[in-house]
Parts: structure tokens; C-alpha cells; sequence
């Protein structure tokens, strides 16, 4: 009976931590792959965190199963929120897990130069410049998802 219930505990916290597979079983092997991968890339891209991190599919993989474990489909993204925003929901995703952002490599290097040129640090200005490409990244996304 407790087996159960923790097995129900795990499907529950996959759930909320990836969100856009539900309905579509994980492979065996992603525990492996995802593993392998943040030990070749321990970072968020986008902010250099190492906290809270997630392995981003540019193509989801509730859209793009078959590229669950092909690592030219990753990128480590965090949610830890460094900068004020959630990298992997708000630039991964345009803020919707339904939703597949087509042009991620280059919002993160647009990320990316928005921290550099707010001195590489959290403040209140580079957590408004981020906050304000997030909503720009948003909107594009929902665009482009809801054609």
C-alpha cells in the first residue's frame, strides 16, 4: 500500500515538473540521457544557474516524441528564476508548456546579452529588461502556436 501511494507521490511531481508529457510516457531510458546530458551541460544556457535546472526540448516532446532522447533537441534551462524569470516557462515555452518556441536559440542569446549589458548580475534593471523580452517572447510564441 505505501508502494502505491509513493509510485502515485512520483507520477504526481513528474507531472507538475514536466507538465507537457503528460499523457505521453517517458522512455525508459530518459533518466539516463537527461542525467548524462547535465553532466556534459551543468548550466542554465540562458543565465548560467545551476540551480533548479531542466533539460529544455526545443522540439517538446508532447509535440516530437520520437526526439525525446536525441541531445541535438536539449538545451539545460532553469526555473530557478536568477534573474526574475523562469527561463525554461518563460523562454522555453513562451510562458504556456503547450507551446513550442521556435526561435529559442536565439531568444537566449537575446537573453544572454540582456544580462551581459546589465553587468552580468540580478538587479532590478536587468530583471525588468528580462521581464519585458519575456513578454515579447510570449506573445510571438502564442502567435505562432495559435495560427
Amino acid at each position: 500500500m505505501i508502494t502505491k501511494a509513493i509510485e502515485a507521490v512520483k507520477t504526481i511531481v513528474r507531472k507538475i515538473k514536466d507538465p507537457a508529457s503528460c499523457g505521453k510516457a517517458r522512455s525508459a531510458e530518459w533518466p539516463k540521457v537527461r542525467n548524462a546530458y547535465l553532466k556534459e551541460h551543468p548550466a542554465c544556457e540562458l543565465c548560467g544557474s545551476t540551480n533548479k535546472l531542466n533539460i529544455h526540448h526545443r522540439k517538446p516532446f508532447h509535440i516530437h516524441p520520437e526526439l525525446e532522447l536525441d541531445p541535438k533537441n536539449f538545451i539545460t534551462l532553469c526555473e530557478g528564476k536568477e534573474f526574475g524569470i523562469n527561463d525554461h516557462c518563460n523562454i522555453g515555452h513562451g510562458d504556456n508548456f503547450k507551446f513550442e518556441n521556435i526561435e529559442i536559440d536565439s531568444d537566449v542569446k537575446k537573453a544572454k546579452e540582456i544580462i551581459k549589458n546589465n553587468g552580468g548580475k540580478p538587479s532590478k534593471e536587468c530583471t525588468k529588461d528580462l521581464s519585458d523580452f519575456a513578454g515579447i517572447v510570449k506573445a510571438r510564441v502564442k502567435k505562432e502556436n495559435t495560427k
